[in-house]
């Protein structure tokens, strides 16, 4: 392929537009960790702590509730049966919300968004709450046969019955409090996690703007530079042909436009020089004007020039041998 300046100019752009575009795949990707990370806190380490804290609420109103019914010596039936009404919905919200984290759980286990970290972080905290999740039926059960003894009117079997839950203190109190950290750990360190990434992101951009812009730079001075040089050399030829010295010859550095006006420079001089010898031999015997005439003849120019018959005629002149 010809060398051109053109050529040149295209392959210096190129090398910056590839650049360029590095540096915006590096941040696309980096700025993808970062929605990925944003996305697995939205999806499920925020909810997670949600329904963890939503339960240990449920079990703890579920406990209370039927504290606050014993140590009534006389309860309203009606009271009763909106507090079996209630105790019923408690139960399912409970079992919706222990569904509902569980799937969460194997979900973002599987969910190849979250880091191998958050995976191994929600494997275990799946190994905590179904520990919570066998616990949860006795608990409940509990409660069940506080009703019944209630609505059976045994308050005083109801009130020993409510001495059991005192085992699930450490169940339903350090446990869950212990999962509930663990998530806000988790969800803490990816948000760490996706500060850093930011910064990452910024520096690299920053990083990569900055060698581009001197890489950039240093071509275009290297390109510019050498133009200017050349070009120069080609001014000052041309100054010193105009003052009439044609012992000049440039250096030819290069195979592109520059380097072929260079070299048909220095032919045009070589040619302005061979000229001016002929001028300067033949310009002691002859008429100048014929000379001009005969060197302006080499360009092609065959009108100045013709065959004729001629008769020479030689004399001696009168006189002239003494």
């Amino acid at each position: 392929m010809r060398n051109t300046i053109r050529l040149k100019i295209l392959a210096t752009a190129t090398v910056l537009l590839m650049l360029f575009a590095a540096t915006a795949g590096l941040s696309t990707y980096l700025v993808n960790l970062v929605v990925e990370e944003i996305d697995g806190i939205a999806e499920y380490h925020i909810p997670l702590t949600a329904h963890v804290a939503e339960l240990d609420v449920l079990t703890y109103e579920y406990e209370l509730d039927l504290r606050r019914l014993i140590a009534q010596d006389l309860i309203d039936p009606a009271k009763l049966a909106a507090m079996r009404e209630h105790h019923k919905t408690l139960r399912q919200t409970i079992f919706q919300d222990i569904k509902t984290t569980n799937a969460r759980l194997d979900a973002g286990t599987l969910d190849t968004r979250n880091d191998i970290h958050d995976r191994i972080a929600l494997a275990l905290l799946k190994g905590s709450f179904s520990f919570l999740e066998k616990r949860l039926t006795p608990f409940l059960k509990i409660g069940d046969d506080m009703m019944t003894a209630i609505e059976e009117g045994d308050l005083p079997r109801a009130r020993a019955l409510a001495e059991g839950f005192g085992a699930f203190e450490d169940v339903f109190g350090n446990e869950i409090g212990s999962v509930r950290k663990a998530l806000e750990m988790m969800t803490l360190s990816s948000v760490t996690e996706t500060k850093e990434n930011e910064i990452g992101i910024l520096s690299i951009n920053a990083a990569l703007f900055a060698i581009s812009t001197l890489f950039g730079l240093t071509l275009f001075i290297v390109l510019t530079s050498r133009l200017q040089r050349s070009f120069g050399q080609l001014l000052d030829g041309t100054k010193a042909v105009e003052t009439g010295e044609l012992n000049i010859k440039l250096p030819v550095t290069s195979t592109d436009e520059i380097g072929q006006l260079t070299g048909a420079f220095n032919r045009m001089a070589g040619q302005l020089k061979e000229k001016e010898q002929i001028r300067d031999t033949f310009g002691k015997y002859l008429d100048p004007r014929i000379v001009t005439k005969l060197i302006e003849a080499q360009g092609g120019n065959e009108t100045l020039s013709e065959r004729r018959p001629a008769t020479v005629f030689f004399s001696d002149i009168q006189g002239f041998s003494s």
